[in-house]
């Protein structure tokens, strides 16, 4: 009995097998670019199952699949994935997968002109619109200061609207400056501070320009950069380019922007200046220092300092015979800083228009931007308006006019 049992589970055991043989079948075939070149190491995978399989040096495959029918996904970095249904009667397959170029598609402004994100080879940082109206700037470059990594932005002269001190490959010359290229719309300008601003160390050519009328603000770091401009850009470059219209209804935009300018430490910390006793004290000292008597020190104070109403000294200085000296009255203790201090304010009104069409578009704009500074006696102030036309006269010729006119005005 026992060996017709053991015969029967053996039968059954094959008939299993075979019917799950019967199941399977194998599909095979080569996985290629958009240039019919083979991917190496592109997988291969059943949709809904734990199974794949990656292709070898020629792209080949080779792949069991379990039932009649099922989904294989292809898919390989840098390209879009498909999906392809197979059965029984698919033997054989050749698939080419597409370059996934959504983000090497975006348009980069570069030199005299733009260049897709994939051309380009040298370190690029930009800043858009939305990035620098965050802030009222008085001048563009102001907007690079702790927006782009490893730049320098630092302001040499507290006068508001001043020019900026830009590195961007640090200290660059002993002699000649090392500040970067400026290029405007594909237009190189002479750098702040030159022949065109009266060689005023406050002057700032830049400040000249509206930052709400800037589109996008790229910085060219390395040195491709030496490729486009030659030797004006080994200090580094800042291309800027400023808005334009787009097809469509006019677009009417109004920015608003209102702030305070106060000292940036607490009130118990700031410079306070010498009292007018304090003052005494220190001239008298420095003039028994030089060597003159205690008495020609005293009369030299009151000739200097007289109280400009009774004519009397500013302080009372009285010698006790003896080589020393007290105080008396104080008629004068002017507190300086206090004087020359105040809560200054930030305004910034700019309306604009824009809009056009698919052959002609415009960008027009008026501003007016005022900055007091906490010192009383500085501060700027601009008036500006830009135009910028631009029409797509045929396939091939594209014709723009860009123009600008601003006032300025910093009290120093």
């Amino acid at each position: 009995m026992r060996p017709v049992l053991l015969r029967f589970a053996f039968m059954a055991l094959i008939m299993s097998a075979a019917t799950w043989l019967g199941a399977q079948f194998t599909v095979s075939g080569t996985v290629l670019d958009d240039q019919g070149e083979p991917l190496i190491g592109a997988n291969v995978l059943i949709k809904g199952a734990a199974e794949g399989t990656v292709t070898d040096f020629d792209g080949k495959f080779s792949l069991q699949i379990s039932g009649d029918e099922a989904t294989l996904i292809f898919s390989y970095t840098g390209f879009n994935p498909k999906e392809i249904v197979v059965n029984r009667s698919t033997t054989t397959l050749t698939v080419t997968l597409s370059t996934s170029a959504t983000t090497l598609e975006e348009v980069v402004v570069v030199g005299y002109g733009t260049q897709r994100k994939e051309a380009l080879t040298g370190s690029v940082t930009s800043l858009s619109s939305e990035d620098i109206e965050q802030v009222p700037f008085a001048s563009a470059e102001q907007a690079l200061q702790g927006g782009v990594a490893g730049l320098q932005a630092n302001m040499g002269n507290g006068q508001p609207g001043s020019q900026v001190e830009v590195r961007i490959r640090g200290q660059g010359s002993i002699s000649a400056s090392s500040d970067p290229l400026y290029v405007v719309d594909g237009i190189p300008i002479f750098n702040p501070g030159d022949a065109l601003t009266n060689q005023s160390e406050t002057a700032n050519t830049l400040a000249n320009l509206n930052p709400n009328d800037i589109e996008t603000l790229t910085v060219l770091k390395d040195a491709s950069a030496t490729a486009i401009y030659g030797a004006r850009a080994a200090n580094g470059v800042v291309l800027i380019t400023t808005k334009s219209g787009r097809s469509g209804k006019p677009k009417v935009n109004l920015n608003v922007q209102y702030g305070l300018n106060d000292w940036a430490i607490a009130d118990d910390n700031q410079f306070r200046g010498l009292t007018a006793l304090e003052y005494a004290d220190l001239y008298i000292e420095g003039e028994l220092n030089r060597g003159r008597s205690l008495e020609d020190a005293i009369d030299r104070f009151n000739g200097q300092y007289p109280d400009p109403i009774t004519g009397l000294p500013a302080v009372d200085i009285i010698a006790d015979g003896s080589g020393g000296y007290s105080f008396g009255e104080v008629r004068v203790d002017t507190r300086w800083v206090e004087e020359i201090t105040r809560t200054g304010n930030n305004q910034s009104y700019n309306l604009s228009v824009s809009g056009g069409n698919e052959s002609v578009n415009y960008y027009a704009s008026g501003g007016y931007f005022d900055q007091e500074s906490p010192i009383i006696g500085t501060g700027f102030d601009r008036y500006s308006t830009r135009i910028n036309v631009g029409a797509q006269a045929n396939d091939w010729l594209h014709i723009s006019n860009n123009i600008s006119i601003a006032r300025t005005h910093g009290m120093e």
